[in-house]
């Protein structure tokens, strides 16, 4: 028996239309993917941003402008900005930001100031080393990583993107150029693995993430490491100029910033408020009732001589060693204070020499601060 099967026709002008479908630049770029993690580079699902607050909508400490006279502070969190010599910084909340975003982190010169030698003015965040350990960096299945951000200045300057990486002791850097004045200008860069650097899996630092916004003569001389190598005392930041420090005029905001696995820069990862705020609150919390007397805990009586105070943080800390600062209320007894008692990354306690059913013991406001 003989069976035949005939086809529908079809109209091969509309079938050839089809292939000629437009799929978009990122479905081009898909199509071209010469690996399943070519592709999954490319759409980069899930959680990716290693950066904490990167959209600057964390502030527990403040957002109004503060001057930084020496060292690093921080306002934005997990945002310390820095300054040495007889520099001053200002930094503050600023709503001038790129489409997308609400806030960015401003800062400014308070006064005019040239660095000399290794002095040095810039924005840092420390990510904790134990969230960079798949990246298999010292191993031949390194990981490359790309960092994006938004960034605005008045000034058209040089600035410089620096990575150090601790355990190793290695650094790495790409300069760029503020070019448009008053305009957000977005920057992209991609980082391969350090072939050498292993990061360690603990609760320490394991990579530094800053912009360098001005430098003296030994770190921003000319010389910047394109490739990973073992971090020197000079020669880090490339050329900053014109120095950022030299008028006060002068503004920088950043917002925006993204560091991602992978060789492709992806839309920002928005957070909830509720998620970055407990991401942030790892290393640094406070609580307050605003008042000089109005309790916000009470410490309880725990036998006939002592009172205890057990303040339980609202996520665990990156670390058991870190700051606690306690104030009393002006009406509060407070002999005998004993702060730091058996501290762990979940609790801070404390404890006074007060006996039953005398003064009471209370505190209106803590902060437990644990950046690195």
């Amino acid at each position: 028996m003989t069976v035949r099967a005939n086809k529908p026709a079809f109209n091969i002008r509309e079938k050839l239309k089809e292939l000629t479908h437009n799929i978009g630049l990122k479905g081009r770029e898909l199509m071209r993917a010469g690996t399943a993690q070519d592709a999954r580079d490319l759409v980069s699902a899930g959680r990716k941003n290693l950066i904490q607050n990167g959209a600057m909508n964390v502030w527990q400490r403040g957002t109004a402008q503060d001057t930084i006279a020496s060292g690093r502070e921080f306002l934005a969190d997990r945002w310390g900005v820095a300054t040495a010599g007889s520099a001053q910084l200002t930094h503050e909340q600023s709503t001038d930001s790129p489409p997308g975003f609400t806030y960015s982190l401003k800062v400014s010169p308070a006064v005019t100031d040239t660095l000399s030698s290794s002095e040095q003015s810039h924005i840092t965040q420390l990510i904790e080393a134990q969230n960079m350990t798949f990246l298999n960096w010292g191993s031949a299945e390194g990981i490359p990583i790309t960092i994006s951000f938004w960034a605005k200045s008045n000034q058209t300057s040089n600035k410089c993107l620096w990575l150090y990486a601790q355990d190793a002791g290695d650094h790495i850097a790409r300069q760029f150029n503020l070019s448009k004045p008053n305009v957000w200008e977005k920057f992209t860069f991609t980082i391969p693995p350090n072939p050498g650097g292993v990061i360690a899996n603990d609760n320490g630092p394991g990579l530094y993430v800053r912009i360098a916004l001005d430098g003296g003569h030994t770190v921003a001389n000319g010389s910047l490491p394109t490739e990973w190598t073992n971090v020197t005392a000079t020669g880090r930041y490339g050329t900053l100029d014109p120095g950022f420090l030299e008028n006060t005029a002068n503004e920088f905001y950043l917002t925006g910033v993204q560091l991602e696995a992978g060789k492709n820069a992806t839309d920002f990862e928005h957070r909830s408020y509720a998620e970055e705020l407990a991401l942030c609150q790892r290393y640094y919390v406070e609580d307050s009732t605003g008042g000089a007397d109005d309790p916000l805990m009470y410490f309880f009586q725990y036998s006939d001589s002592y009172k205890m105070l057990q303040i339980p943080f609202p996520v665990p800390m990156r670390s058991s060693g870190r700051t606690v600062v306690i104030t009393m209320g002006s009406g509060a007894g407070n002999t005998g204070l004993t702060q730091n008692y058996q501290p762990t990354a979940m609790q801070y306690k404390a404890y006074v020499n007060i006996a039953l059913n005398s003064t009471a013991s209370y505190i209106v406001k803590y902060r437990a601060d644990d950046e690195f």
